[in-house]
């Protein structure tokens, strides 16, 4: 009876440590499932996360092109009111130069603009005397003073070119 209790043991023993080896099994088997959902639920929560920064970009991408056109609409409606008002401008100005030329037509007299002047000392001009040494500089100076002056007539002009010549040079030329 003695090998029935050893085998009774034995068997009782392999019954335990069969007992003790599932359950650890289904206790690594629950660990595993435990692992399989954190991991499940840490992937659903990066996904959401990632789908929330997606979001959050489109959000920030959707503003910064409405910032874009507010930008680019108020930049033309600028550019429309200058052109508006350079037009205004010159359909002003046309309408003023019309108006000149009419005046002028009607009485046959130059309008010129009045500009705001400056009292300067007169001017001497040197008189030309005949030396043609003394030309350049006498040209140049009657050039600059009277010749471009386009508020004179060409008769006035001449007048002052004769004035400017001595009596040698002024013979020379055949007034008659």
């Amino acid at each position: 009876m003695k090998w029935k209790s050893s085998v009774f043991s034995c068997l009782m023993v392999k019954q335990e440590t069969t007992e003790r080896e599932e359950k650890q099994g289904e206790r690594a088997y629950r660990r595993e499932l435990q692992m399989e959902k954190l991991q499940q639920e840490k992937n659903l929560h990066l996904a959401k996360l990632h789908q929330e920064k997606e979001i959050q970009l489109e959000k920030i991408k959707l503003e910064v092109e409405l910032e874009a056109k507010r930008k680019m609409a108020q930049t033309e409606k600028e550019m429309e009111l200058k052109r508006t008002t350079i037009d205004k401008e010159l359909k002003i100005k046309a309408e003023m130069e019309l108006k000149r030329l009419e005046v002028e037509k009607q009485f046959g007299v130059p309008i010129t603009r009045h500009t705001p002047t400056i009292k300067l000392p007169k001017l001497e001009l040197q008189k030309f005397d005949g030396n043609i040494l003394k030309w350049q500089e006498f040209w140049d100076s009657f050039e600059a003073s009277i010749h471009r002056n386009p508020n004179l007539q060409p008769v006035d002009k001449f007048s002052y070119l004769r004035a400017e010549l001595e009596i040698d040079a002024n013979a020379s030329l055949d007034w008659n």
